[in-house]
Parts: C-alpha cells; sequence; structure tokens
C-alpha cells in the first residue's frame, strides 16, 4: 500500500515557476486547506509526501480536479527535481496519462519501501472552476491498476444503461405512431437527453473533448435540457395545464430558469449555475410528486408515474450527499452509478405509465362510446318522428321542384336554340375568307369565340384595284358583343358600299360616328365601341395604307418586324377626351415581299398555367419564329401555342381570339 503523510501536506501561494526556486520560501508552506485556495490568487504549490510500505513497486495515480494547469515535480536529492507529469481543466486531453470525467491523474510511481517528496504547482488564470461531482478536498492517490478497475467497472453500467434507454426510446415512438400522442414524443425526447446526459457525466464523452472545462458545460446544458424535457413529459401525461393551473405556471417559470441557466453557461459562472441548478432541478420533482400522489388513486397512469418520480428523486438525493461526501460511494464509484441507476429504474417505470396510458384511453374511450351510443338512440328517436312528419312535405316540395326543372329545361332548351341562331347568323355575316386568298394570296386566320357567338369580327370588300381588309374587336364577348359585331359590320358595308369611303382613316372616323348616332351615346351614356385595325391593299400601286383604332398593325419586311400604332381613341364608347386623331400609314411592297398581321387583344391577354398574362412582347417574339413558315402552318402553330399556354384547357380563355395574317407578294413575283 502506499501512505500519504498527511502531516506533511503543505500549501503556499507563490508565483515561482520551479521547485527548486521555493527553498527560501519554505516556511511560507502551511497546512494544506482547499478551503484556503481564493480566485484572486494565480499559483499555488502543494508539497507532500508519499511512503511505499510494500515490497513491490507501487504504480499510482494521483487524482485532482480543481485547477487550471497542474505539474508534478518529483525530488530527488536537495536541489534536484524531476518533472513527472502535467495535467489541469485547461491542458489538453490528447497529452493526458489518463482520461475520466474531468479529473487529473498524475502518475506515482515509486520503489518499494521508498519515501519520496512532490511538488505540485497549481495554477489557475481562467475562471474559477467547480468541478460540483468531485469536491476536491484532500489529494487522492490511487493505484493505477484500480483506476483502470473503477473505469471498466463503470463502463460496464453505463452500457448496459445506454442499451435500456435506446429500448425504451424505441418502444414509445412505436407506441406514439400508433396513438398520436404527443406524450410520446416528449418522453422519448427525455429519455434520450437523460442517456446523453449520463453518457457525458459518467466521463465517456471526455474522450472526444479538448479540454476538461468542454466537459462542464455539456453536464450542465444537458442536465438542465433534460429537466426542462422532464417538465414538457410530465406537464402532458399528468394533463396539469386543465387539473392544475397555478402548479402548470410554477411548472412553465421553471422551464424559463433552467434556459436562462443553459445561457449562464455560456459565460461559466459555475459558482451561481451548479448549486442553483441543482436546486432547481430537485424542485422540479417536487410538484410532479405532489400531483402524480394526488392522481394515482384514479389513474393507474399518475401511479406509476409517482413510483418512478419518488425512486429517481431518491437516487438524485443520495447523488447529492455523495457528492459532498456525507455519505461513502454506494456502488462502488461515488455519483455516477447512482445516478445511472436512478434515471434507468425511473425510465422503465414512466415506460410502464405511458403503456398504462393506452389502457386508461381505452377504457374511457369505451365508456365515452356508450354514453354516445345511448344519446345517439335517443337522438335517432326523435329524429325518426321528425323525418316522419317532413316526408309529406319533401313529397310536395318535390313534384314542385319537378315542375320548375321542367320548366327551366324548356326555357333553356329556348336560350340555347336562340343563342345557335344567333350564331348562324353572325357567321352568315362573316366573309368567306377563302375569296380573300383568291385576290391577295395565302391568309391564315385564328378565330376563336370565347363562347358561341363573338365580339370579334373580320370583313373585307374589294374596290376597283383596292382591297378593304377590317379586323375589329368589340365591347365584351359572348351576345353583348355579337349584337356589337352585327352593328359593326352593318355600318362598315354602309360607309364602303354606299359613302365609297376606302381611306382607312376615313373609314374609321365615320364609323366612329355612326356607332355613337346609332347607340345614341350622346344622352344614354352607354360606353360600348369597338377598337379596329383597317388595312387597304392597292395592288396597282403595291402599297399598303393602314389606320388603327388603338389595335397596331405587324409586319415583316426583309425577315425584319415592324409595328405600326393605332390611335389611342377606340371606336365609339366613352368621349375621346385625347387628341389623337386617326392617321393612315403607307407600306410599300414594290421592291419586297410583305407579310401582314391583325389582331385583336384576345391572344395577347390570354391567362396561362403559370397565372402570368401572354403579353404583346411574347406574341411578336412568336410571330417573328413563324412569319417564314406557309400561312396555313402559322395558323395551326398559333393554335398549338395557344393550347399549350392554357394546358390544353386547364385554363379557361378570357377573350374572344382573332389573328389575320396575309402574304403580300410584289406583282414581279406574282407573275
Amino acid at each position: 500500500m502506499l501512505q500519504i503523510i498527511h502531516s506533511n501536506v503543505l500549501m503556499t501561494a507563490s508565483d515561482e515557476t520551479e521547485p527548486f526556486a521555493l527553498e527560501n520560501d519554505l516556511d511560507s508552506f502551511l497546512p494544506y486547506d482547499y478551503g484556503d485556495v481564493t480566485s484572486e490568487i494565480e499559483n499555488y504549490w502543494i508539497k507532500f509526501d508519499v511512503q511505499n510500505l510494500k515490497d513491490s513497486v507501487y504504480s499510482g495515480q494521483l487524482s485532482y480536479s480543481y485547477f487550471d494547469h497542474l505539474i508534478l515535480y518529483k525530488q530527488v536529492d536537495q536541489h534536484t527535481f524531476t518533472k513527472v507529469a502535467e495535467g489541469g481543466i485547461l491542458y489538453p486531453n490528447i497529452k493526458k496519462n489518463f482520461l475520466y470525467r474531468g479529473y487529473t491523474f498524475l502518475p506515482i510511481d515509486l520503489k518499494p519501501k521508498e519515501k519520496a517528496t512532490y511538488y505540485l504547482r497549481c495554477s489557475q488564470f481562467d475562471r474559477p472552476f467547480f468541478e460540483f461531482q468531485a469536491l476536491p478536498q484532500d489529494l487522492t492517490i490511487i493505484e493505477t491498476s484500480e483506476v483502470k478497475k473503477q473505469i471498466d467497472y463503470l463502463n460496464s453500467f453505463i452500457y448496459l444503461f445506454l442499451g435500456a434507454m435506446i429500448l425504451m426510446i424505441l418502444y414509445n415512438m412505436g407506441l406514439y405512431f400508433m396513438v398520436k400522442d404527443k406524450g410520446y414524443i416528449y418522453y422519448s425526447m427525455h429519455v434520450l437527453s437523460v442517456a446523453l446526459f449520463n453518457f457525458t457525466i459518467s466521463g465517456k464523452v471526455i474522450n472526444y473533448l479538448e479540454t476538461a472545462e468542454h466537459y462542464q458545460q455539456l453536464n450542465h446544458w444537458l442536465g438542465f435540457s433534460s429537466a426542462a424535457l422532464f417538465i414538457l413529459f410530465s406537464q402532458t401525461l399528468l394533463n396539469i395545464k386543465e387539473n392544475y393551473p397555478r402548479l402548470f405556471l410554477v411548472s412553465n417559470l421553471t422551464l424559463v430558469g433552467l434556459m436562462i441557466l443553459n445561457i449562464l453557461v455560456i459565460f461559466e459562472l459555475y459558482f451561481i449555475i451548479t448549486p442553483l441548478g441543482t436546486i432547481m432541478i430537485n424542485l422540479t420533482y417536487l410538484p410532479m410528486i405532489y400531483i402524480a400522489n394526488k392522481e394515482r388513486k384514479r389513474s393507474i397512469t399518475a401511479r406509476y408515474f409517482f413510483y418512478g418520480v419518488l425512486i429517481n428523486f431518491i437516487f438524485i438525493t443520495l447523488h447529492t450527499l455523495e457528492v459532498f461526501e456525507l455519505i461513502p460511494p454506494l456502488f462502488g464509484i461515488r455519483s455516477v452509478p447512482t445516478l445511472l441507476i436512478g434515471a434507468c429504474i425511473e425510465q422503465v417505470i414512466f415506460s410502464l405509465s405511458l403503456g398504462a396510458k393506452i389502457n386508461d384511453t381505452q377504457l374511457k374511450l369505451h365508456q365515452l362510446i356508450i354514453e354516445q351510443n345511448q344519446m345517439l338512440e335517443r337522438e335517432v328517436s326523435i329524429r325518426t318522428k321528425d323525418l316522419e312528419e317532413t316526408k309529406e312535405e319533401l313529397e310536395i316540395q318535390n313534384e314542385t321542384l319537378s315542375g320548375m326543372n321542367k320548366q327551366l329545361a324548356s326555357q333553356n332548351d329556348q336560350i340555347l336554340s336562340s343563342i345557335n341562331y344567333a350564331k348562324r347568323i353572325q357567321e352568315a355575316s362573316l366573309p368567306n375568307i377563302d375569296k380573300l386568298e383568291e385576290e391577295i394570296g395565302d391568309t391564315c386566320l385564328l378565330y376563336m369565340p370565347r363562347d358561341t357567338v363573338s365580339g370579334d369580327f373580320y370583313w373585307y370588300k374589294k374596290v376597283g384595284e383596292r382591297i378593304i381588309i377590317i379586323i375589329a374587336d368589340c365591347t365584351g364577348h359572348g351576345v353583348p358583343g355579337a349584337l356589337m359585331s352585327i352593328l359593326g359590320i352593318q355600318k362598315i358595308e354602309f360607309i364602303v358600299n354606299e359613302l365609297s369611303e376606302t381611306d382607312p382613316h376615313k373609314i374609321l372616323e365615320r364609323l366612329d360616328i355612326e356607332v355613337k348616332y346609332a347607340l345614341n351615346q350622346q344622352s344614354t351614356n352607354l360606353t360600348d365601341g369597338m377598337d379596329a385595325a383597317v388595312c387597304v391593299i392597292d395592288k396597282k400601286e403595291e402599297k399598303i395604307l393602314f389606320s388603327g383604332a388603338k389595335n397596331p398593325m405587324i409586319y415583316f419586311k426583309n425577315d425584319q418586324l415592324k409595328r405600326i400604332k393605332g390611335s389611342r381613341n377606340s371606336i365609339g364608347g366613352e368621349m375621346n377626351f385625347i387628341h389623337d386623331p386617326f392617321s393612315t400609314s403607307e407600306v410599300c411592297y414594290k421592291d419586297s415581299d410583305v407579310q401582314i398581321y391583325m389582331f385583336s387583344d384576345g391572344y395577347q391577354d390570354q391567362f396561362g398555367v403559370n397565372g402570368k398574362k401572354y403579353m404583346s412582347k411574347h406574341f411578336r417574339t412568336l410571330l417573328s419564329t413563324i412569319f417564314n413558315l406557309p400561312l396555313k402552318r402559322q395558323e395551326e402553330r398559333l393554335k398549338e401555342e395557344f393550347n399549350t399556354w392554357t394546358g390544353r384547357g386547364t385554363v379557361n380563355q378570357v377573350d374572344d381570339v382573332l389573328v389575320f395574317g396575309a402574304l403580300l407578294k410584289t406583282n414581279a413575283n406574282m407573275n
């Protein structure tokens, strides 16, 4: 065995860095007392004598855990000292001989019957460190084999504990997916935090940390988090919010306090955090024990919970007494096995409590079903009488509704017949596009009414060497738009045939007057009208005359896209206050073929599956990609693009669509 000669364990405060420099200060050494250590002094020296009483070599470890940096020297003779080892809280773990929790182990090797003097230089230059699980009131020397034995002993505890915790997590996660109760999630998270806390406090995690300082931070974070999750789990399991609102408030305040302590850990205020946190964690158990004790006679769930909390509270109390060395270690190693055993028993009982909760829930559900069935039977009886009374009324109402449906069906047939007849009238009013092709060559016409009848219309007429083509978009669509289109066609026929007008801007000016007059808009305040594009093709002069009421004309010449804007004024409708009279623009196609396009705004205003409008810029880009194709193929491409944009009818058509295109070749190319 090894004996520390306690009467020769002395301590002094000194900034000397080598033990031989202390020879002149030997008188300043006083008996070692842990209580004399203060944070205001950076460096202490502890001098102690040890003697090997065995007849064999002694190999031991000096265990100490308070200071940031420790250096152990062995005195060889009066003036010679050998540096044995280094350690401490901030000393790198990778350089330490043994790693176990926050302790530092420094080797003490003595020959048979050898007596030796050691000097331990202790430095604290960071913040005061409070190892609450191992108050280092005395230096302790343990045989190396005993240290290894204790570590192996502790490993068996921790691995069995972790295995049990993993099984309980998997079991209760399975229960959660069966019953969808969030209490099982809180419990699984609590078990996980307890497992991590005990894995950390047992010292296993120290192997992955840089210094023992981080070990202390992890202990506190995981301890406070485990207590917080225990509160959440208890609140759900015992239904504290509804049954004990005041204690629910207290537990929530405790939650806030634990979170504040977790933040204070960053600042390493362990002299405040550790005792306060220990008290707060213990106090979290007392309200839960009180509530579970009151509920355990009424609920098997609360009964299991009560025993689990009570048992773990007892083990935590034993752990605290072990820490302060008020009782000897109960399981060979001070504090750690006590925590592991208490936590394991608690979690097993908690798991049984949650299992019992399913039985409690099933019993309550069964009782609720019985009560609901009885209530439903009474309700069915009442409703049956009500149904019999109302049956005759419903039969009378059904006869009335049947007659009304027949009347509505007849009226609907009449309306549809009238609209279809209007469609035939409108189609008869539109010119045959094939005859136009005989006059000017290839054309394309995309004509897609939104409803059965349309507010868009096209019209053309040959007058001498001139061919007049008009594309118009009337206010509205459906029946109102169709009526306006018939009116527009009649007025155009009058202007061209009776008044012999062939200039585009004059046609628009006269059409504006005729529409306003026909609708008496000066006195009725009707705002109906139309936008129109008038194109006059002079085959003899090989030129195109264009004028527009809001609507433009696009043409391609020498593969270049050109656009002629219309006036900002419409035909009819509101009074035009903008001074922008209709005017005629001229395009010559003597030297080069010209391809023209006139259209209503239906194509450009159509919404697509992406929720956006097609827009005029997109439309011009489309024309730029197809204008070199044959015109019949262009018509197909225009329709394909429209169908793609609307998702093949997924998005409803918002307006009538009308696009007209024509290729005007020079007389030389025509021949």
